[in-house]
């Protein structure tokens, strides 16, 4: 499947080059993303990044307090802010919170071991929608933490259709996936292998441990209302699932009723 899927990136990334002889939008995409590794390696000053991806300029202003959070929390920690999309890069390429500001190179196997051999991450955040499975599958086999925030999961996403598997078992990658709780695709629409379930007592410190991680991160308890937690448990991978921990707002509850 993974061969499949690579290809499929392949073939996307070959159609923005024929569609950049007509398109300024494909035009940007693949001008930026020339010459990558020599302009990352001469931009990454140190190690332990702080990596936060956004597909675009929407996906950038839900993760902008996230960023802001972090540099005010860990002012000595880099943050490298990558883009999906020429939309998002062109605009907030001069942001300054983030230390470097790139493209996301195509996800292919040999571009993610050389991305993250350049950045070497001591975090990730995805935002929103961001789901490059060479990437989780990178991340996850290096033990990088790995964050989705503002994650949305719709059941007619292909994660929950019958051929979806392959990709569902990827969301395990995911540490924490902080998800907002006032949205349909995070209450009752929330598919039925995304929902509470029994978890073993390795499973179970894993989780708390994830959580409180990325409280660490954000310098502060996640006590506020309207966010769930998300948390990927190893034991469960061959389900090829993750688990919501609870709805309720604050983290006392989700550990309470969720784990405990």
């Amino acid at each position: 499947m993974r061969i499949l899927y690579t290809f499929a990136i392949h073939l996307y990334t070959l159609g923005v080059y024929i569609a950049s002889s007509f398109n300024t939008k494909a035009t940007k995409w693949i001008e930026g993303r020339k010459n990558w590794k020599a302009e990352l390696k001469e931009k990454i000053k140190d190690e332990n990044y702080f990596w936060v991806h956004c597909a675009s300029l929407g996906e950038f202003e839900q993760g902008r307090p996230l960023i802001e959070k972090l540099k005010k929390e860990h002012p000595h920690i880099p943050v490298l802010l990558s883009f999906f999309s020429p939309s998002g890069y062109e605009i907030r390429k001069n942001y300054s919170y983030a230390d470097v500001i790139c493209y996301l190179p195509s996800d292919t196997p040999k571009n993610v071991k050389q991305f993250l051999d350049i950045v070497k991450p001591s975090a990730v955040f995805f935002i929103k929608y961001e789901f490059w499975f060479n990437y989780l599958n990178e991340i996850k086999e290096r033990n990088i933490p790995c964050y989705l925030v503002s994650g949305v999961f719709r059941p007619n996403q292909h994660f929950f259709k019958i051929y979806g598997n392959w990709f569902k078992k990827h969301l395990n990658s995911f540490g924490v996936a902080v998800m907002p709780l006032d949205t349909r695709a995070t209450s009752g629409a929330v598919p039925q292998d995304l929902r509470p379930r029994h978890f073993g007592q390795r499973a179970k410190q894993r989780a708390k441990k994830a959580i409180h991680d990325f409280g660490v991160l954000l310098g502060k308890e996640l006590a506020h209302e309207g966010i769930g937690f998300v948390v990927g448990a190893s034991e469960q991978a061959h389900e090829g699932a993750s688990a919501l921990l609870g709805v309720g707002g604050k983290l006392e509850r989700v550990a309470e009723e969720g784990l405990d």
